[in-house]
């Protein structure tokens, strides 16, 4: 009977060592598994990072040329819009003198 009980020991200890070797293989390998989707995930986040770094450098340069061209271009419409003002001033003095002249002709 005793040998009985040392040999069913024996199996459940024989059984739990093999249960216990399986769990960490299994932990082993769900380990390798995690570390590579934790690679995979940091490689996806650096290309991201670099893409948007990208994307915002990009954004600032189409913003800055934006601003130099408006500011060309309202620089010449500002231009344009001031020589039409010394042209009107230059008109309506030539019309005001002209004006003079007719009266003084007509009295």
């Amino acid at each position: 009977m005793q040998d009985l009980l040392k040999t069913r020991d024996a199996n459940h200890l024989k059984a739990v060592e093999e249960l216990e070797a399986l769990y960490e293989k299994k932990l082993a390998l769900e380990n390798d598994k995690y570390i590579e989707i934790e690679g995979v995930l940091e490689n996806w986040r650096i290309l991201y990072e670099r893409q948007i770094k990208e994307k915002d450098n990009n954004h600032k340069s189409s913003i800055n040329d934006l601003q130099t061209n408006y500011r060309k271009k309202f620089n010449i419409a500002q231009s344009k819009y001031d020589k039409t003002q010394e042209t009107a001033i230059d008109l309506k003095r030539e019309f005001e003198e002209k004006l003079s002249q007719q009266e003084e002709e007509n009295e």
